[in-house]
């Protein structure tokens, strides 16, 4: 019901809109749209905009994807078709849902549903009405219904299937091989399966066996704990909780004091560069491996890196001061932040940024105030801007969007410069055989190469060149 009504309203909006909206330049716009990615995370530069004051905005990309947005709440739309991939918002947040091929997930309110395939009416489905009802149908064509906690058996959520009754008092769930009954959970347990047992009266004892690699045993939960370990790294552990504990295996020997505050531990083995230290954990631990290593001083200094350069982060006054550097193929990554206030980040091209680097994005923050983001040709630029991540997406498509009062964009490759004042009440543009200058509803000028047209009050009067040719508009509906 919700969704007709809200789309017979949507379309007389968009009638209302488009028949005096206004367009927007794209100057510089790439990432500004937050739509969909492809698989590899590629901003997409944007081709056109449209706009209605910060009511409405519709946004394409070079690669044919399109944003549209009414603003506040009402409704949104993502679509991408090179990923086959859209996503929807209407009312946001009572109604949500997103679309990859032939998957769909959704949610009403409270009411979450999937469909694991929309070409077949009885293919797999998912429905969960938070937080007592489930139904659906499994990959096996299985219906399956669930009104917790009374009664009911819920399959492929969480785990292959989950059945009970009167929670806690009886519940089964099923884990590839593995079968666990529970009664009074989580006092009574017992789980069978491939190669493995397990048994628990908690917190009186337990037990859990697997077939060459583990025999565990607890009595007291967690007083006493103990385990023997076999197949590549064989050993034994123990722990008398909270006096002390010790590890024991062929790969390493750690010493626990009060655990899990003090404890040491050394590698020998397969792992002879290992070792760790927490005095007390987690405020202070130093941690060694063979080539990835932990310095962290909580909340004073954190240090994280590995040998190999892929990885090396520092962190001061934990949470609030971040200095990140990351190397993923090709890509380098070095990002600065003083949360939540600022934010910067550079992206390279190559590993090496000594020689034939490529600058990808340079990007920074300061919150909420304004974001800047610029590459070796474009530049784009938004005051104010209430979002924490470059990309952000349904906060900023029904809100936050609403408040960037001013955005500045500039295309180094075209020349071409462009201001944009209260979501386009007020533009004016100017470059290489370019300018604009658009003042809503009153005024609208365009000039770009040999076309040259404007316009009073959207058709008034208004016209247009393009080389020899020329027309005229008058009144709105006349002219040639």
């Amino acid at each position: 019901m919700i969704k007709h009504f809200a789309f017979y309203f949507i379309n007389l909006i968009l009638l209302l809109v488009t028949s005096v909206g206004c367009a927007s330049a794209p100057t510089g716009r790439v990432r500004d749209a937050h739509l969909l990615y492809d698989s590899g995370n590629a901003g997409r530069k944007i081709t056109s905009v449209e706009k209605f004051g910060p009511f409405y905005e519709k946004v394409e990309t070079i690669n044919g994807a399109v944003r549209t947005s009414y603003r506040p709440f009402l409704y949104s739309s993502v679509y991408s078709p090179k990923e086959n991939a859209s996503a929807k918002e209407i009312l946001w947040p009572i109604y949500s849902e997103n679309v990859r091929g032939d998957y769909k997930s959704s949610r009403f309110l409270f009411w979450f549903w999937t469909d694991f395939n929309t070409t077949d009416n009885a293919s797999r489905n998912r429905h969960w009405l938070f937080p007592f009802f489930f139904w659906g149908t499994a990959k096996t064509n299985e219906e399956y219904a669930a009104f917790f906690p009374f009664y009911g058996t819920i399959k492929e959520m969480y785990f292959d299937e989950i059945s009970f009754a009167m929670w806690p008092l009886w519940m089964k769930h099923k884990h590839g091989t593995q079968t666990t009954t529970s009664v009074f959970w989580p006092i009574y347990s017992k789980t069978e399966g491939r190669d493995m047992s397990s048994f628990r009266v908690f917190p009186f004892y337990g037990e859990s066996h697997r077939k060459d690699k583990l025999d565990s045993h607890f009595i007291l939960w967690p007083i006493w704990n103990s385990a023997t370990y076999y197949g590549r790294n064989p050993g034994s552990s123990w722990m008398l909780f909270p006096i002390a504990g010790h590890v024991d295996t062929e790969n390493e020997e750690r010493f626990l004091v009060l655990p899990p505050f003090f404890s040491f531990a050394y590698g020998r083995g397969a792992t002879p560069t290992y070792r760790s230290l927490s005095f007390p954990w987690p405020l202070f631990q130093i941690w060694d491996n063979q080539e990835f290593h932990k310095r962290n001083f909580i909340p004073f200094y954190i240090h994280q890196w590995d040998d190999g350069g892929k990885l090396d982060t520092k962190w001061y006054l934990w949470p609030f001061i971040n200095i990140r550097e990351a190397n993923r193929s090709n890509r380098t990554e070095s990002s600065f932040s003083i949360n939540p206030f600022y934010y910067s980040s550079r992206i390279f091209k190559n590993n090496n940024k000594e020689s034939d680097e490529v600058l990808i994005e340079d990007y920074m923050r300061i919150w909420p105030l304004y974001s800047s983001r610029k590459d070796l040709n474009e530049k784009y630029i938004k005051i104010p801007d209430l979002t924490f991540s470059k990309r952000s997406g349904v906060l900023s498509r029904n809100i936050l969007e609403f408040f960037t009062l001013y955005t500045y964009g500039n295309d180094k490759e075209l020349n071409r410069t462009d201001h944009e004042f209260l979501w386009g009440l007020y533009t004016r543009g100017y470059g290489n055989n370019y300018s604009r200058t658009h003042i809503f509803p009153f005024f609208n000028r365009r000039r770009d190469g040999d076309k040259i047209e404007w316009s009073i009050l959207y058709g008034l009067f208004g016209k247009k060149y393009d080389g020899d040719k020329s027309s005229t508009r008058f009144l709105w509906f006349f002219g040639d």
